[in-house]
């Protein structure tokens, strides 16, 4: 298409810098030839191109360097205020009808979902799992565009922010936004990540002790957590109870070999990996399911 919209099926994981993770990783998904529902990506050329055009761009980086993250105050005013600068911003003619171009051939009027790809999440040092936005049911140009810059303003929450800070990434940071069309599924499932959890009350959904409290400390966001684990294994036991398939992305199952047996012995149907961890995860799965193996047939005999 353009320097401003990708189809997915034109991406690799060489194309992380403009399509984000998650539009990379789609792109893999269908080289693959697996069932992706058909899309684009808005990349991250827009987002510059867009700041370029506006004012903005200067305020934005003002408000970054000036925040204090150990003040929940000032964390949250200024997330507030860069959000709202960013969701103000304009897109220039061509970047605009570059984005109306690729939504109408996919259909004038056709649901999609509007979802954040972010250029530096679930690399072998970061991961920004549940930080930036997805929005499903966008119907129209109107509805699209402004849940782009939604997406866009998500790559400056309070969660965000902070963790950027803890990470000590001090880079502007960059924004591609996967559309995608809609699909009625038979069957969903849920995706649990993240490491903001602490045991509460019982949820009788799932059966898993989580969390619903927000945890406002970047050094809390680890995926080893044993309230993290432990809320894991309970979903994908409880999906394998009721037939239904279940799947992870993100980096414990890359970094953490054991991560990845636990999942593996609770009946996980599949495991998504960062590209460079690809050969250490599968050999950690294989010794892993050779183990299980290897401990059924000495219960038999």
């Amino acid at each position: 298409m353009t320097d401003y919209v990708a189809v997915l099926d034109s991406l690799s994981h060489q194309d992380v810098a403009r399509a984000g993770g998650k539009g990379a990783n789609l792109g893999e998904m269908l080289r693959a030839q697996l069932p992706v529902p058909s899309g684009f990506v808005v990349t991250t050329d827009v987002y510059i191109a867009a700041f370029g055009a506006s004012s903005a761009r200067a305020e934005v980086r003002r408000l970054l360097a000036e925040v204090d993250v150990s003040d929940p105050e000032i964390l949250a005013k200024t997330s507030h205020d860069l959000r709202d600068l960013v969701r103000g911003v304009a897109f220039p003619p061509a970047v605009h009808h570059a984005i109306v171009s690729a939504y109408d051939a996919l259909g004038s009027t056709v649901r999609v979902a509007v979802r954040s790809s972010a250029t530096t999440e679930d690399t072998g040092a970061t991961s920004f799992a549940g930080m930036h936005e997805t929005y499903t049911n966008v119907t129209g140009e109107d509805q699209l565009l402004d849940r782009i810059r939604d997406c866009w303003a998500s790559a400056f929450g309070q969660r965000v922010i902070a963790y950027r800070a803890s990470q000590h990434m001090t880079e502007e940071p960059t924004l591609a936004v996967v559309v995608q069309t809609m699909v009625d599924s038979a069957r969903a499932g849920v995706l649990d990540g993240g490491a903001d959890y602490e045991p509460q009350e019982e949820n009788p959904m799932i059966g898993y002790r989580g969390c619903y409290r927000y945890v406002n400390d970047p050094e809390l966001f680890d995926e080893s957590d044993p309230a993290v684990v432990d809320a894991m294994h309970k979903i994908v036991v409880a999906a394998r109870q009721h037939g239904m398939t279940s799947s992870i992305c993100g980096q414990a199952p890359s970094n953490r070999p054991e991560v990845a047996e636990l999942l593996v012995r609770a009946g996980i149907t599949s495991i998504s990996v960062n590209v460079d961890a690809v050969e250490a995860a599968r050999a950690a799965i294989a010794a892993a399911e050779e183990r299980i193996l290897l401990e059924q047939v000495r219960s038999v005999e």
